[in-house]
């Protein structure tokens, strides 16, 4: 079976907090968001091996025209990262599904939740949940729920943002899947010159997403274990991502009340 992956339009308009959540109003936008994947395939050409019927979500602000990756884990709930809200007056925010490229249904977003110790300097703590005012129907994305240091060995990176550093690169017309090395945390920090002391709750792999894919599912057999975060302006160093285990008994699960 090949892979189908749907997207949803999302409007955001009540935000939320869960215990002390930073209200967000860091002014200039981010620079350094792993925003596209850097060649790649098409997702649904792959096989059975890298998921089927996954979905992703595609995050737009039409005031900036800036744009985030994101993923469907329940009937109501969103996970991305924090800072592709960096700015809630640069909202609403939408997001798309689709099944058939040319097929959108808009859903409204009712609140989102940011991680209350959110560090825009270092991106620590880069998650968020959004709340869907209606239910989707699945299938949702199952999230890693257990810690584990090396999920895998081999991972899958996913987006639909452009598809090349140059100003004339083009975006996909459907979502792009890469393979990437996962990289241990001491090795990460040698190649992209980061301490590891601001990497303590992250995943590293090798380069491959640029503008775009910022909150975009990391997956390790069908399971997303990190959400896509920050990477160079030249898309030629390491690729942090935020781990999705380590926050799920402290963070996810509290704002979702979900079993997921």
């Amino acid at each position: 079976m090949l892979l189908t992956i749907p997207f949803i339009l999302l409007i955001v308009v009540k935000y939320g907090r869960f215990d002390q959540a930073l209200q967000i109003n860091f002014g200039s936008s981010p620079s350094e968001e792993c925003t596209r994947i850097m060649g790649g395939y098409t997702c649904r050409s792959q096989p059975k091996n890298v998921g089927d019927d996954l979905i992703q979500l595609k995050i737009v602000s039409p005031r900036t025209k800036g744009y985030c990756g994101a993923s469907l884990i329940a009937s109501k709930w969103v996970l991305s990262a924090a800072h592709c809200f960096y700015d809630l007056d640069n909202g609403p925010f939408f997001a798309v599904k689709v099944n058939n490229i040319h097929k959108v249904k808009p859903v409204k977003v009712k609140e989102v939740f940011i991680h209350p110790e959110y560090e825009t300097k270092h991106y620590r703590n880069d998650i968020a949940l959004a709340y869907l005012e209606t239910s989707l129907r699945g299938p949702f994305l199952k999230i890693n729920t257990v810690k584990t240091e090396l999920p895998c060995t081999i991972a899958t990176a996913m987006g639909m943002g452009r598809l090349g550093t140059d100003p004339s690169a083009k975006n996909p017309s459907e979502p792009m899947c890469l393979n990437v090395s996962m990289l241990s945390i001491p090795h990460c920090s040698l190649l992209n010159g980061i301490p590891t002391r601001f990497m303590e709750r992250k995943y590293c792999t090798t380069p491959g997403c640029y503008h775009g894919d910022s909150g975009a599912p990391l997956l390790c057999n069908d399971i997303q274990v990190g959400i896509v975060g920050t990477t160079d302006k030249k898309a030629t160093k390491p690729v942090l991502y935020t781990r999705v285990d380590i926050f799920y008994e402290s963070f996810i699960r509290p704002v979702t009340k979900y079993e997921l």
